[in-house]
Parts: C-alpha cells; sequence; structure tokens
C-alpha cells in the first residue's frame, strides 16, 4: 500500500474537477427562502418525480440535484420536465464531500440544505417556518433525526471520547432538542454556507467518507463553530441505511494530523515538532512519507494557527464534563 497523500488543501474547494451543470433557468418570480437544497441523488432513489415535486413545494431559492453516473441517461428529460431544478453531473469518480463542495460554490443563498433523495419521496415534513427557525440559530450546521425504513431512530448525536488514550467517537441513540454533535450522519443538515466555506470544506485528498465528514465537522469544533441536533427537522429512508466503514487507513492518519495533533497555545495552535516521534509509530507508512506528511501538515495548522479556538484535549475534556450548550 503506498502512503504518498496529496497536499493538505489551503483554500476552499481548491480540487479542480470537471462537471457539466444543466437547468435551473425558470424562476418563480416568489420571494424564495434563503435557502439552497443540495440533493444527493442514490442508485436506489425512486420516484424522482415525486421527490422533486415535493421539494419544489418548498419555496428554495434554488434545487441542485447531483446526479449518479448511472442515472445521467434520463437527466435532459428530468430538466425539461423541472426546468427550476439544476442537475449536476460529473465525468470522473470524486468523493462525496468534493460534490458537495462544488453545490456549495454553487450556491449563492446563506445556508443550504444538504439532503438524499431517500428522504424526499414519502413523509416529508419541511416547512418553510421550521427552516425560518433553524436559519435563527445561524449554527454552522444543524442536523436532523432520522430514522430508518422500518422507523428505527439512527444515530444522529455522537460525542468526542478517549478510550485507552486513543481518541473514539461515541455514538448515542438519545438525545435532546438542541444538543451537540460532533458531526453530521450521513452528511445531512441544514450548513451556514459562509461558516463552511471560511472553515475550508471538505478536504478531497481524505476519501473515506466517514473520516472526511469527520474531518470537517472536528475542525469545525476546533474553530469556534457548533452543530447542533433539531427533533423537529427528521427524515425518514425508504431503504436500509448503511453506515460508513471507520478504518484507521491513511484517511485516519490524516484526520489525526489535522484535527489531534494540533496544541493550542495562547492565540493559536501549533503541532509541535517533538510530536513527530509519536506519530511515525503511530502509522506503517516509512520514515521520509511520515516526515513529508507530518511537515505538511505542520505547514496547514501554522497557516491556521489563529482560527483554532481549542485543541482536542479541551474539547473533549469539556464535551465529556459539563457538555457543549446550544
Amino acid at each position: 500500500m503506498s502512503c504518498a497523500m496529496n497536499i493538505i488543501p489551503s483554500i476552499f474547494n481548491q480540487n479542480q474537477v470537471d462537471y457539466t451543470l444543466i437547468g435551473g433557468g425558470a424562476d418563480s418570480g416568489k420571494q424564495a427562502l434563503p435557502v439552497t437544497c443540495v440533493l444527493l441523488n442514490s442508485h436506489t432513489s425512486t420516484f424522482r418525480n415525486i421527490v422533486f415535486e415535493n421539494l419544489l413545494s418548498i419555496n428554495f431559492d434554488s434545487i441542485i440535484s447531483i446526479e449518479e453516473s448511472s442515472r445521467m441517461f434520463n437527466t435532459d428529460q428530468l430538466a425539461h420536465q423541472f426546468p427550476q431544478v439544476k442537475f449536476m453531473m460529473f465525468q470522473e469518480e470524486v468523493t462525496v464531500g468534493d460534490k458537495i463542495n462544488i453545490a456549495m460554490s454553487e450556491a449563492v443563498t446563506p445556508y443550504v440544505l444538504v439532503l438524499h433523495s431517500d428522504f424526499c419521496s414519502q413523509k416529508f415534513k419541511v416547512t418553510e417556518k421550521l427552516l425560518k427557525s433553524l436559519i435563527k440559530l445561524d449554527n454552522f450546521c444543524t442536523v436532523p433525526k432520522l430514522n430508518d425504513y422500518d422507523g428505527k431512530t439512527i444515530p444522529v448525536k455522537f460525542s468526542p471520547d478517549v478510550n485507552k488514550s486513543v481518541f473514539s467517537v461515541r455514538p448515542e441513540l438519545s438525545f435532546n432538542d438542541g444538543d451537540p454533535t460532533l458531526f453530521a450522519a450521513d452528511w445531512c443538515g441544514l450548513y451556514n454556507r459562509q461558516k463552511f466555506t471560511l472553515t475550508g470544506g471538505f478536504d478531497y485528498t481524505i476519501t473515506s467518507p466517514y473520516w472526511q465528514r469527520l474531518d470537517l465537522f472536528m475542525r469545525s469544533w476546533l474553530w469556534g463553530e457548533k452543530t447542533v441536533i433539531s427533533s423537529q427537522l427528521e427524515f425518514s429512508y425508504s431503504q436500509e441505511y448503511e453506515s460508513c466503514e471507520n478504518t484507521i487507513d491513511l484517511s485516519y492518519l490524516r484526520f489525526y494530523l489535522k484535527n489531534l495533533m494540533p496544541v493550542h497555545k495562547g492565540n493559536g495552535a501549533v503541532i509541535p515538532k517533538l510530536s513527530f516521534i509519536p506519530f511515525k509509530f503511530r502509522n506503517k507508512c516509512g520514515f521520509t512519507e511520515s516526515l513529508s506528511q507530518f511537515s505538511d501538515a505542520r505547514r496547514w495548522v501554522a497557516e491556521n494557527s489563529t482560527l483554532f479556538k481549542t485543541d482536542a484535549a479541551t474539547l473533549i475534556q469539556n464535551w465529556s464534563l459539563t457538555g457543549v450548550q446550544s
């Protein structure tokens, strides 16, 4: 296995990806919500007409439908049938985080609601009144309550923890409205677009969906932002929910370097030089590649030093002892 990784991106949406955007030319003329809906389509989604009809019943400023490559054959027909919707198609394999980054760059509204198409074919409970109330919270992200196709609640509350000096994430089934969560389950939630872009968005060099998602949200907490749960915002899957693998791999190493190694001191964060030794023993990469990754992470942390408001150790300690108030 090669240990080589791309350099940590320094700016939002740094990865150059070829994509096509069609449709979205119609304007209802109504005063729209300051929200763009970004729809993550999957090969299991059905009844697409109903999905778009449900979404169009909400007065979103725009709708961006991120298409699966296998469904590109009927996109022209859908674009003709639903001229208000923008259909985004990619000519290459890219991560989900990359797709969301690009959709964020196409959106012009201050808020973006990321959903799965699987949520929108039945029992669609989003209202304009609810979205307006969530906008007022001005969180980095407000995440929904999620149910499996059989009505069973899926964990959406995740807390950082330490088990035998090793970082871990603890899922919890029970939660209260407004409780903090470390990250958004399955990418979904109402994002503040400006805060999203200022934190750099999803890191395309982290290819594992689990660690890519956790990297952004952990970074947002370390940089002083909040993600909370809204029990009023609720969605249900029409198919079986599949959780992401959290295998310890190169993606984890990048997450570890960027989020667990920085130490907050004074007005900023640093990765101490001496921490290279424990990092080298944590991974199976050679000395040269380990040093290269470590040096790249130190550069990235130095560039963003003043944006860190805390470090992982302090965040975990405060979270586990007193909780984080929303």
